[in-house]
Parts: C-alpha cells; sequence; structure tokens
C-alpha cells in the first residue's frame, strides 16, 4: 500500500467508531511469532499465511460474525 501498510491501516479501523468492531484477518508472507504479535498489536483477529487455506479463513470469517 502506497501510503500505508496493513498493521496501520489495523490500528486506525480499530480507533474509528464506526469500525472498530470489525474482524480483521492479516494476510502475510510471514508468519513468526514477532509477525504474529504486530497483527495481534495492530488489532487483527486472525494471522493467516500465504498461500492461504481458504478452509481456516472461511472458518475465521464466520467465528468473527
Amino acid at each position: 500500500m502506497p501510503i500505508m501498510d496493513g498493521y496501520e491501516l489495523a490500528l486506525r479501523l480499530r480507533y474509528a467508531a464506526r469500525t472498530e468492531r470489525i474482524h480483521l484477518i492479516a494476510i502475510a508472507g510471514y508468519g513468526g511469532e514477532q509477525h504474529r504479535e504486530k497483527s495481534r498489536a495492530a488489532g487483527f483477529a486472525t494471522h493467516l499465511l500465504k498461500p492461504i487455506d481458504f478452509g481456516r479463513a472461511r472458518r475465521d470469517v464466520v467465528r468473527g460474525c
């Protein structure tokens, strides 16, 4: 993203009244604990690795609704 990364976007969504409760899923190429922690701190509910396991993604979306 040219203006901000996904972590910054997630933080902004968390602080905006209209979007603070949405279920955010990070889709990343890195899955180390430091990357997962950064996702959690930014407000992502789930951190998925590429290539995506669509079965897990679907379960996470349904769980978040």
